[in-house]
C-alpha cells in the first residue's frame, strides 16, 4: 500500500484490429497490461482479461510482492527488445472475476492514473506490449527512486487535479445519478477525453437521450449513463448545437449502443436540422415499446413509468403548464430553455427525464425481449419519417380494434395483419362536359393532359395555333372554376389561385349569346340560383341583374376523389360520433363529405340531404361516386330543415349527410336530429373560432351563454389567465351536436386539423386559450398519413 500510494493517471488503450465477430461469446476484443508511473519510479499494476459469456471486460488487480520482480524484468526486457508477445489468458493476476473491482471502481482508477505501456491486438488471443517513453524524461538521466521524488510528483498531480476540478460546476445529485453540466469548451473536451461512453460507445450497453427546446431550437441535450450513474447535460446555447452534436456523433452512429428516446420525433428533427446530425443508428423509442406492450399509442413518459411501478418526474406537469403559458403569450414568448442562467429546477427537470428513462430500460426489455430487433427497426423508420415530415408521426389504423389510431411503423414490423391499407388519391371528373358547355373559341386553351396539348394546337387554324404555342395550355385537372360576366373577358381560376384569361384578345368579352348558349345546356336554376348538369357533379351558379336576367355565371368543377375520407377513417368507422367539416368556400368540404357518405354507406343506412344537388349530382339518378348512399333532393333552400326532419321520421337513417348548414333553422333541425339518435356528417363555412363567434351557428358546438361569477371566482380566473378581473364570463351552454370537427385550409387539401373533443376545445377557446388539435398531412402519392399535435 505504501509503494502504491501516489496519484497516477492510467489511460486504457483499446483498439480493434481484425477481430472476428463469429464467436460472440468468447472473443478477445482487447487485453491490457498497465503500470503506474510517477517520475522515474515504477509502481506496477497488472491487467487481466477474463472472457465472459455476455460481455468482454477488463479487470485490474493490484500486484503482489512476488509479481513485482517479474514486472521489473519485463520492463528491462521491453527496454532491450522494444516489444514482447503474450497470451491474453496468461495474466499476472490470479484472482477470480467475481473478486475484481466493480466497473465504477475501475472507471475511477482509469480517470486518475496514467500508464506507460501501449497495447496492440495481434493474431488469435495474443497481444503485443510496447513500452512508452516519457517525453519529459526521454534522453535525460533517470532520477533515483526516493520518497522525496514520490512526494513531489504526488503534490504536482494533486495540484493539477484540483485545478481541473475547479473549472467544472459543482456536481449535483439527482437520486442515484450525478448531474454533470457541460457548458464550456474545456469541460466538453474533458468529457470527450475521459468518459468511455463517448470514447468507445460500443462497450456501453444503453444510454438515454433527451432534448429540450425542440423543435424550434436545440437548447439542451441530456445523456444518461448507467456505469457510472451520471446525467451529462450539454448546454447547446453556450456551446452551440453543432459543437455538441459533433461531439455526440460517434455515440449516435454506433449501432451496438442502444440510444433510448421517448417520443423521438421532435428530438431527432432538431438533432438533424439544427445540430447537423446526418446518421443515427441503434435508436429505440420507448413510446413504441410501450405501445407494443399495452397497445396504446402516444403513452407519455410519466404514464409509462407509472405502469412500470417506477418513480415519476414530479415536475412534469408544472413545467408543461409553464411552457403552455409562455406559448399562449402570457409570459415572454421566447423559448424558456434559451434563457440563461438556467435555474436549478430547470436543470433538475431536464436531467430527471433522461435518468428515469434509462431506469425504465431494464423492465421494458424484459417485457419486449423477443421483438427488440423489430422495435429498433421500427424506431429507425420512425426517425427517418420524422426528419422527412417535419416531426410528424406516421399514423395507422388498427382494423382489429375498430380502426383505433396506432403507429404505422409498429404495424409494418409486427402487426401487418391488422393494417388499414392506404391508397393513392384518385380524382375523377367529367371535364369534357365542362369544356363542351363553353363556346367553341373559348375551348382552345384547355387540355385534359399535357401530352394532348400539342395535338389540340395542331388542330387549330394557323393564326390561333401560333398564339397557343406561345403559352402553355390550361390543364383541366388544375382548374377550380370558370367565370363569365357580361361585358368582361372570361377567366378561369386554378388551384394555385392564379387567374387566366380564356382568350388572348382583349376584345373577346362575354356576351348575352354566350350566357344563353351555356344555360340552354343545363337544368333549371332553383331558389338558391344554382343549376347542374345531368349525371355530373359540376355546379353552375347564376348572377342576376335587376331585371331578373342572368348577367354572369360561375361554373364550379365538381370532382369525386376516391379514398379522400381515409384521413378520418378512425372517426367515421371506429366510432359513432358526428363529424362537422369546416372550411372556406372552395376548400373541398363537399368533396370530403361525399367520400365520407360512400364510406359509411358500406355498413350503415346513409341518406344525403342534397340541397343543391352538389353531393350526388344533378338529375334523378345520383352520381355513382356516393356508392350505396341514398339521396333526398331539397326543392328549395328554405325547405332544407324540414327535409332533415322528414328524413328522420320517414326513412329511419343511421347516418345523415348534410351539405352547408348555414342558417338558424338548419342548426335547430340538426340538434333535433341529434337528439333522436341519428348520426350526422355535415359541412359549414369558417373555422372553429368563427363558428363559436357566430350566434346563429354556435349551437352546432353547444352554444354560448353569458354567466356572472362571484368575486372570489373572478379573481381566481384572472390569476390563472393573467388578465384583468371580470365578473361576466362566457360558457358553453350545452352539449355539442357534433363531437368531431375537421378544419380544412384552402389551397392545401391534404392538410386537415382534427379536433376529437369539441366540448373541451370550445371551453378552452371561451377561456381565451389555444385549443388542441391533431394536424394530419397526407402524401397524395401513397395515401400515407402523418400527424402531430398542435395548438391553435
Amino acid at each position: 500500500r505504501a509503494a502504491t500510494s501516489s496519484l497516477f493517471r492510467i489511460h486504457l488503450i483499446r483498439r480493434w484490429r481484425g477481430c472476428s465477430m463469429a464467436r460472440a461469446n468468447d472473443f478477445t476484443a482487447f487485453a491490457a497490461l498497465l503500470l503506474i508511473a510517477s517520475s522515474a519510479a515504477f509502481h506496477p499494476l497488472s491487467a487481466t482479461y477474463y472472457p465472459t459469456a455476455r460481455d468482454p471486460s477488463v479487470a485490474l488487480t493490484m500486484m503482489t510482492a512476488p509479481e513485482q520482480s517479474y514486472v521489473d524484468r519485463l520492463i528491462e526486457t521491453l527496454k532491450t527488445s522494444g516489444s514482447a508477445m503474450y497470451m491474453a489468458q496468461l495474466g499476472l493476476a490470479t484472482k477470480r472475476p467475481n473478486e475484481l473491482p466493480r466497473s465504477a471502481k475501475l472507471k475511477r482508477i482509469l480517470e486518475r492514473n496514467k500508464h506507460i505501456f501501449e497495447l496492440k491486438i495481434a493474431k488469435g488471443n495474443q497481444f503485443e506490449v510496447r513500452l512508452l517513453a516519457d517525453k519529459k524524461t526521454e534522453g535525460k538521466p533517470t532520477k533515483p527512486i526516493t520518497q522525496r521524488n514520490r512526494c513531489r510528483s504526488k503534490k504536482k498531480a494533486l495540484e493539477k487535479h484540483s485545478t481541473s476540478r475547479t473549472r467544472a460546476r459543482p456536481s449535483v445529485r439527482i437520486g442515484e445519478y450525478e448531474l454533470v453540466l457541460v457548458e464550456t469548451a474545456e469541460q466538453l473536451a474533458d468529457v470527450l477525453r475521459i468518459e468511455e461512453v463517448f470514447l468507445a460507445p460500443c462497450y456501453t450497453k444503453a444510454v438515454a437521450i433527451d432534448c429540450e427546446g425542440v423543435p424550434e431550437n436545440l437548447s439542451l441535450v441530456q445523456v444518461a449513463t448507467l456505469s457510472p450513474k451520471r446525467v451529462f447535460v450539454f448546454d447547446c446555447v453556450k456551446l452551440s448545437a453543432v459543437a455538441v452534436c459533433s461531439a455526440l456523433n460517434q455515440l449516435l452512429r454506433d449501432e451496438r449502443c442502444v440510444k433510448l428516446f421517448h417520443d423521438l420525433h421532435m428530438d431527432v428533427l432538431a438533432l438533424s436540422k439544427i445540430g447537423g446530425v446526418t446518421e443515427m443508428k441503434g435508436l429505440l423509442d420507448t413510446q413504441l415499446v410501450a405501445e407494443y406492450i399495452w397497445a396504446e399509442p402516444m403513452v407519455g413518459l410519466n404514464d409509462m413509468l407509472n405502469r412500470l411501478d417506477l418513480p415519476q418526474n414530479p415536475t412534469k406537469l408544472e413545467m408543461k403548464a409553464k411552457m403552455n403559458r409562455a406559448s399562449d403569450g402570457h409570459q415572454d414568448s421566447n423559448n424558456l430553455w434559451e434563457r440563461r442562467p438556467l435555474s436549478s429546477a430547470d436543470l433538475r427537470y431536464a436531467a430527471l427525464d433522461a435518468a428515469l428513462l434509462l431506469d425504465a430500460y431494464k423492465p421494458l426489455r424484459e417485457l419486449a425481449w423477443n421483438d427488440e430487433n423489430q422495435l429498433i427497426a421500427a424506431t429507425a423508420e420512425r426517425a427517418a419519417n420524422a426528419v422527412s415530415w417535419g416531426g410528424a408521426r406516421w399514423i395507422g389504423f388498427d382494423t382489429a380494434k375498430d380502426f383505433a389510431l396506432t403507429s404505422a411503423e409498429l404495424q409494418q414490423q409486427l402487426r401487418t395483419a391488422n393494417t388499414f391499407d392506404f391508397s393513392p388519391i384518385i380524382a375523377e371528373t367529367d371535364e369534357a362536359k365542362v369544356v363542351g358547355l363553353l363556346p367553341e373559341d373559348l375551348r382552345e386553351l384547355f387540355s385534359h393532359e399535357e401530352a394532348l396539348a400539342e395535338k389540340l394546337v395542331e388542330s387549330m387554324p394557323y393564326e390561333r395555333a401560333s398564339a397557343a404555342r406561345a403559352r402553355p395550355p390550361i390543364i383541366l385537372s388544375t382548374v377550380v372554376d370558370i367565370v363569365l360576366d357580361s361585358g368582361r373577358r372570361p377567366t378561369c381560376t386554378l388551384k394555385s389561385g392564379e387567374r387566366i384569361y380564356l382568350s388572348d384578345s382583349e376584345e373577346r368579352v362575354t356576351t348575352a349569346d354566350d350566357i344563353q348558349f351555356i344555360t340552354a345546356q343545363v337544368g333549371e336554376f332553383g331558389s338558391d340560383k344554382r343549376a347542374g348538369m345531368d349525371g355530373t357533379l359540376h355546379r353552375i351558379s347564376a348572377i342576376y341583374n335587376r331585371e331578373r336576367k342572368i348577367a354572369g355565371l360561375t361554373i364550379r368543377l365538381g370532382r369525386s376523389v376516391a379514398h379522400n375520407a381515409d384521413m378520418i377513417v378512425d372517426s367515421l368507422r371506429g366510432t359513432n360520433r358526428s363529424v362537422l367539416v369546416l372550411g372556406e368556400p372552395g376548400s373541398g368540404k363537399t368533396t370530403i363529405i361525399r367520400a365520407a357518405a360512400a364510406l359509411l354507406a358500406e355498413h350503415h343506412t346513409t341518406i344525403i340531404i342534397d340541397t343543391s344537388n352538389e353531393i350526388g349530382g344533378d338529375g334523378t339518378i345520383p352520381h355513382r361516386c356516393i356508392g350505396h348512399a341514398r339521396r333526398m333532393m331539397v326543392p328549395s333552400l328554405d325547405d332544407q330543415s324540414a327535409v332533415m326532419v322528414e328524413c328522420v321520421q320517414n326513412h329511419t337513417p343511421h347516418v345523415m349527410v348534410i351539405d352547408e348548414i348555414g342558417r338558424q333553422q338548419e342548426v335547430d333541425a340538426a340538434r333535433t336530429v341529434k337528439r333522436r339518435g341519428v348520426r350526422m356528417v355535415a359541412s359549414a363555412h369558417g373555422t372553429l373560432r368563427d363558428l363559436i363567434a357566430n350566434p346563429e351557428l354556435n349551437g352546432l358546438v353547444g352554444g354560448v351563454a353569458t354567466a356572472t361569477v362571484g368575486d372570489a371566482m373572478a379573481k381566481e380566473r384572472a390569476r390563472k389567465s393573467r388578465r384583468g378581473v371580470t365578473k361576466t364570463v362566457c360558457e358553453r351552454a350545452g352539449a355539442p351536436a357534433f363531437e368531431v370537427i375537421v378544419e380544412i385550409c384552402r389551397g392545401d387539401p391534404h392538410t386537415w386539423r382534427v379536433v376529437h373533443d369539441v366540448a373541451s376545445a370550445v371551453d378552452t377557446v371561451l377561456k381565451g386559450d389555444k385549443y388542441k388539435a391533431q394536424t394530419r398531412t397526407r402524401d397524395p402519392r401513397t395515401g400515407c398519413i402523418f400527424g402531430k399535435l398542435t395548438r391553435h
